[in-house]
């Protein structure tokens, strides 16, 4: 029996990388999958899943484009099922550009997927979590939003984001029985 045998684990990213990885690990623990990615890359991870006998599903979220945009009820259902059954869209860098050479679209861009993301990720999932007493949301921030140098401006500002988002709804979530972390790969 896996670790995770009988959970079921939502990962955003899943499409490659870090999220692809996590993806096929969890499942071989025994996770129940549901892989986001706004790339169709998320449809290889779930058919790799699958191959290796996991069960995953792929899901292609809405853009984050309006202050008022919210994912669809049919998607939103679809991304909190795993939640009431029983969490990285992959990031984007902005280059190594100097500060003064960095347009507002980009830093906006950056700040959209990197750090928009995981906060409407965790918004929509912690009321089902402290529904039923339980869970645990990673979010995958990066060493970049602790050092500065570590990579762009706009990248570093956004996983600086990312760490200071989760330490403040950990506070929030304390006593639910909820947890959340951040992990900071170099």
């Amino acid at each position: 029996m896996g670790r995770l045998e009988g959970k079921s684990v939502i990962i955003t990213g899943a499409g490659s990388g870090i999220g692809r990885a996590a993806s096929l690990l969890f499942t071989k623990e025994g996770a129940k999958l549901i892989a986001v990615d706004r790339s169709e890359a998320v449809k290889e991870t779930v058919e790799q899943v699958r191959k290796a006998g996991g069960t995953a599903e792929a899901v292609m979220p809405m853009p984050v484009r309006k202050k008022t945009s919210s994912p669809s009820s049919t998607r939103r259902s679809r991304l909190t099922a795993g939640l009431t059954r029983s969490g990285p869209m992959p990031g984007v860098s902005g280059g190594l550009v100097p500060l003064a050479e960095t347009d507002r679209g980009t830093l906006q861009e950056v700040l959209r997927v990197n750090l928009i993301g995981p906060f409407l990720a965790i918004k929509y999932s912690i009321p089902h979590m402290i529904k039923q007493k339980s869970g645990s949301i990673v979010c995958t921030a990066s060493v970049a939003g602790l050092k500065a140098g570590a990579s762009g401006h706009p990248y570093g500002a956004s996983k600086a984001g990312v760490i200071s988002l989760v330490q403040t709804t950990a506070y929030s979530l304390s006593g639910t029985g909820v947890r959340i972390n951040a992990v900071c790969p170099a």
